[in-house]
């Protein structure tokens, strides 16, 4: 692939040369002399080699309707950027292990549901972003709320001084 652009970067410059100071493509292409018509043609043999060779190398997937396509780009994606509601389509099969994590409305979170994204396999950093004074996390129960399960684990980290 690298020396695919770099053939295709002398093949431009060669023809950029050549027709910087004619008007005319067709004009300057048959005013060219006998050795930068070699080396026009011989970096587009070059270039066409590579590519057939990239067609039989490279496989491609055969994705047939947009949810094959999300799947595909969940399993081979390294970074991911997640509210909390969307967080649970992280936990698919097949995925390969992330390397980080980056949780937005983070506040929102109540610290139960912070484990949803957290728990994912293979996830080595994770980047919670939020503001703990907008949109807090709810509870409904009087109970639970006075148990603090309301609080976010967002909140609970900047009240131990985490930044």
């Amino acid at each position: 692939m690298v020396e695919l652009v770099s053939s295709l970067q002398s093949l431009g410059e060669s023809l950029k040369q050549t027709i910087a100071s004619n008007v005319d493509l067709r004009e300057a292409l048959n005013g060219l002399d006998d050795i930068r018509t070699e080396s026009i043609h011989a970096c587009r043999i070059a270039s066409l080699q590579i590519l057939k060779c990239l067609q039989n190398t490279l496989c491609f997937p055969d994705l047939k309707d947009e949810f094959e396509t999300r799947r595909f780009c969940m399993a081979n994606s390294c970074l991911i950027f997640c509210t909390a509601s969307s967080s649970i389509n992280l936990h698919t099969e097949g995925m390969s292990p992330l390397e980080f994590l980056v949780i937005d409305e983070a506040a929102q979170l109540k610290e139960c549901e912070s484990l949803i994204p957290l728990h994912l396999v293979g996830a080595r950093h994770a980047i919670l972003v939020g503001d703990e004074r907008q949109l807090p996390a709810m509870v409904q129960s009087k109970i639970s709320e006075e148990a603090e399960f309301g609080r976010s684990l967002f909140e609970r980290l900047v009240s131990l001084g985490h930044k």
